[in-house]
């Protein structure tokens, strides 16, 4: 395969190969045109000098001459009606400069507008522009709602008034803090995600989620692949007792699932609630800044899911805890890149409070991290184990990070993919929509395939299959 990159146009620049540092490939530079040969499939080229960019200017007169002029109105009837103000209304010099001072303020949200589109910190898309007038030449009726919510999603300092409302809110009330995001326990530090679906759904949407599991069990079967599904308790769901708004709604309906699968379709999912109860009060099973599990929950779940494997898979065993350097810290580690951080519920909810951060939480590091070959970024990583066993595929969401770590030590080749994210390798319309990973399966051939998802979007299920196909 080769890469070919041309028609690069940095002004005054001949390239040179000493300019580039490539790794997993070969490459060649024909008439300032760079020729690439990957020898890998993740291969790399990096240009190494600096560069001195200049933004482009492009002059439009008749666009100058209107905000000139708009310009010249206001500022022209702004000073005449202050002048009035003074000679006609007899107001004093302080009046006049707080009103001089008033009218500047009102400037400063139009100073700079976000051209985001995504708020990682709020979790949310932000608000579209949508104009006057639209593209088949229609009046748009709904203009003044569409800008208001345009520009309150992006005018100037709009984090920073967020995160003076945020602090303030937090400091003034006694216990429940409720923000956009997540609900807020001061006695107890504990934060919880609103985004919570475990227990929206009637007898008609499990059967659903049931039939469509069904259908993926068959597809396996009838390509000699075992089929585990794991469904952690959400911690909205898990840690009823802290959350006094939660505390009195019905139980999560993955029980309901769970029973209803076992008694139609002979199928056994992985629902670790009962073993979440066991062992909750020697350590935390999830973070209180963050919905994720901690690694003493996730390697509860590891070992679950390793016994439950062995009954088809006899040289699987559970890797011991000597086999893991065991240590305490108060930061937040769940995901892919295994960095610390604060906790996502902490940091989306714009809060500046460390006292919030006190507890510490435990930490399972792999002795032999060497023996493990790790391919890949957050949306599709591979693990190559020389001295596993078995070939795995997982389909999860931000609860299969962790869980990935510990089942590398047991298996030769894991291929995970985060079915929540979007990925060049699959086009889909619904997060969990099985048809583009039945294909993969097919290629890769494995040995077994792990689903897992928490319970607080159960609803992911429904869309396995989309209603024009089942």
């Amino acid at each position: 395969k080769t890469l070919t990159i041309s028609e690069i146009q940095l002004r005054n620049k001949n390239y040179s190969p000493a300019d580039f540092v490539v790794k997993n490939a070969d490459f060649k530079i024909e008439n300032n045109t760079i020729i690439i040969y990957p020898q890998k499939e993740n291969f790399s080229i990096v240009y190494n000098k600096k560069l001195k960019l200049r933004a482009a200017i492009k002059f439009e007169f008749e666009i100058l001459v209107i905000i000139t002029v708009i310009a010249f109105l206001i500022a022209y009837k702004l000073v005449d009606y202050i002048a009035d103000f003074k000679t006609v209304k007899k107001h004093s010099r302080i009046d006049i400069i707080f009103l001089t001072i008033f009218f500047a303020m009102l400037f400063i949200p139009m100073a700079h507008i976000d051209d985001g589109i995504v708020s990682t910190r709020e979790d949310r898309v932000l608000a579209k522009w949508k104009p006057l007038f639209l593209k088949d030449g229609k009046i748009n009726l709904n203009f003044g709602n569409d800008f208001n919510k345009w520009f309150n999603d992006r005018f100037n300092l709009r984090p920073h008034l967020i995160f003076l409302y945020v602090q303030t809110n937090f400091l003034i009330k006694q216990n429940y803090v409720s923000l956009t995001i997540t609900d807020i326990y001061k006695t107890s530090d504990y934060f919880f995600d609103k985004k919570n679906t475990a227990y929206e759904h009637n007898s008609q949407d499990i059967e659903i989620f049931s039939k469509n599991i069904n259908k993926l069990h068959k597809f396996c079967n009838n390509n000699g692949i075992k089929l585990y599904v794991i469904i952690v308790p959400s911690k909205v769901s898990f840690y009823q007792k802290y959350d006094l708004k939660f505390k009195k709604l019905l139980p999560d309906k993955t029980n309901e699932l769970q029973k209803n699968l076992k008694e139609k379709y002979n199928i056994e999912i992985i629902y670790p609630e009962k073993e979440f109860k066991k062992y909750e009060d020697k350590d935390f099973i999830y973070f209180k800044p963050d919905h994720h599990m901690t690694d003493f929950g996730q390697y509860i779940l590891y070992s679950l899911l390793i016994n439950k494997m062995q009954q088809d898979f006899p040289m699987l065993s559970a890797t011991p805890l000597s086999d893991f350097k065991i240590y305490k810290s108060k930061q937040i580690r769940w995901n892919w890149d295994r960095k610390f951080h604060n906790g996502q519920m902490y940091h989306k909810s714009m809060l500046n409070y460390p006292k919030l951060l006190k507890d510490s939480y435990t930490y399972y590091d792999y002795k032999y991290p060497e023996k493990i070959k790790i391919i890949g970024e957050g949306t599709h990583i591979t693990h190559i184990n020389n001295n596993g066993n078995y070939k795995l595929l997982i389909v999860g969401d931000s609860f299969s990070e962790n869980l990935v770590y510990f089942l590398n030590t047991n298996f030769s080749h894991i291929e995970r993919y985060r079915h929540n994210m979007k990925t060049k390798e699959i086009i889909k319309k619904y997060d969990l929509e099985m048809k583009p990973y039945e294909k993969i399966m097919k290629d890769l051939k494995p040995d077994a395939l792990v689903i897992i998802r928490h319970s607080g979007m159960l609803k992911e299920f429904k869309d396995m299959y989309p209603k024009e196909e089942r």
